[in-house]
């Protein structure tokens, strides 16, 4: 995060819980694992809320993120994120805009 000159102070990593479905739109999860317990955990009625991180990358639509805990390639998954994140933001401010 330094790298590139990110702010992560007061961000904390957390658990996603049920209470999480009833409040979010959208529930996006990195990697093969993440989608397979986000789908376990969530009622029927918020399956539509889960998505995979590319869904929306031209190309690469169904590519995990592989977590960088275990792989420790930071910066490939920087560059994923990168790549990813600005698709879910255009997505969001469509949604938004209709």
């Amino acid at each position: 995060m330094q790298k590139y000159d990110l702010d992560d102070r007061g961000h904390t990593a957390r658990q996603i819980n049920s209470i999480d479905f009833d409040h979010a739109d959208l529930i996006i999860g990195m990697d093969d694992q993440n989608l397979v317990d986000l789908k376990r955990m969530a009622p029927q009625q918020d399956q539509h809320k889960i998505h995979g991180i590319n869904e929306l990358v031209a190309g690469k639509e169904h590519e995990p993120i592989p977590d960088p805990w275990y792989t420790h390639r930071f910066q490939d998954t920087y560059d994923d994120l990168a790549l990813a994140i600005p698709t879910w933001i255009e997505y969001v401010k469509q949604q938004l805009n209709q």
